[in-house]
Formats: C-alpha cells, sequence, structure tokens
C-alpha cells in the first residue's frame, strides 16, 4: 500500500537525526575507500607505431598487441589522424600476418 507523502504514518517513520549522521559517516567513509585506489601500472612500451589505420587493424586482427592510439595533430581539432602504438615490433607484426596468411586467416 502506498504512502501519501504527508501522512501521519510517513511522517512516523522518517529517520531519527542520530541515524542520518550515521549514514552521512558511512557514506564519507566509503568515498575515502574509494578515493585510495592502486596506482595504475605503467603501459607497455611501444615498439613500433603506425599513421596507417588498415595496417594499424590487420595487425590487430592477426594477434598484435595495440597498447596507444594518440591524436596526430592534437593542436588542430578537425584535423584526421591517429598514431597506433604496438608492443611488437614490425618484424614481429609482419611475421604474425604471414603466419595468419598461411593459415588462411588474413
Amino acid at each position: 500500500m502506498a504512502r501519501e507523502p504527508g501522512s501521519a504514518k510517513a511522517v512516523a517513520e522518517a529517520p531519527s537525526a542520530r541515524e542520518v549522521d550515521q549514514l552521512k559517516s558511512e557514506i564519507a567513509s566509503l568515498k575515502g575507500q574509494l578515493r585510495q585506489t592502486t596506482p595504475a601500472k605503467p603501459a607497455p612500451k611501444v615498439e613500433f607505431s603506425t599513421v596507417e589505420s588498415e595496417l594499424a587493424a590487420r595487425y590487430q586482427r592477426v594477434g598484435g598487441h595495440l597498447v596507444s592510439v594518440t591524436k596526430r595533430f592534437p593542436d588542430r581539432p578537425y584535423t584526421a589522424g591517429k598514431v597506433y602504438g604496438f608492443v611488437e615490433t614490425k618484424a614481429q607484426l609482419d611475421a604474425l600476418v604471414a603466419s595468419a596468411k598461411e593459415a588462411g586467416v588474413a
């Protein structure tokens, strides 16, 4: 059964000031716990980077680990272009592409 907002039953069941203070202190302690997170792991070192999106997609499809995508021209917001960074070297990525072609995947 729904209560009316101003009814005597709703007023009688309102939390006391002590309960409100207790809930506020619990919320404050939980917010403190949220702020105490572990530091982020450093990003892996980029061994190879390219500006060609098709090449980056091909390397990622065959198993290359893409670790960074950054804007190529950060000061010009309407200019297209991104730099894709991989953990593997170019030789390793080309070997992955070759093995995928042999397997008939790429």
